[in-house]
């Protein structure tokens, strides 16, 4: 589970507070929390000061990690198949081989991609297997 301390010392610095304004600040975070759909923070005190830990919501946090997740595959995903894309345009004849190695992926990492271009209508394959070439379709 994520956890952001935040340390707050109340005497360093010669920042003096009243025991009020404390209870008032603390309200005024526990406040702030709920209404934001955050769980409430924990206080502890001790060594000269106040120590306040925020718990993230599990729920908020997995929904927001699947959110992310998604995003940052989408965008992989995009910038391989631009790339890939750029290499075909570059050299129509290229192989599975060669772009595998130029992009660092697997040969059947390389076909599978491939297949879903020509299946979305983004390239098309010219001639046979030996001696074709690929056309990109724009």
């Amino acid at each position: 589970m994520f956890r952001l301390k935040c340390a707050i010392d109340l005497y360093e610095n010669s920042v003096f507070v009243t025991d009020l304004e404390v209870i008032m600040w603390c309200q005024l975070i526990i406040d702030l929390c709920v209404s934001s759909g955050l769980p409430q923070p924990v206080f502890y005190t001790g060594f000269g000061g106040l120590q306040l830990e925020f718990i993230q919501n599990p729920e908020t946090s997995e929904k927001m990690t699947e959110k992310m997740t998604e995003k940052m595959t989408e965008k992989m995903t995009e910038k391989m198949t631009e790339k890939i894309l750029n290499l075909i345009r570059s050299n129509p004849e290229i192989t599975i081989v060669m772009l595998a190695d130029q992009t660092g992926r697997s040969e059947s990492t390389m076909d599978r991609t491939l297949r879903k271009l020509q299946k979305d209508k983004r390239i098309v394959r010219i001639g046979p297997d030996k001696g074709g070439y690929w056309k990109v379709i724009e």
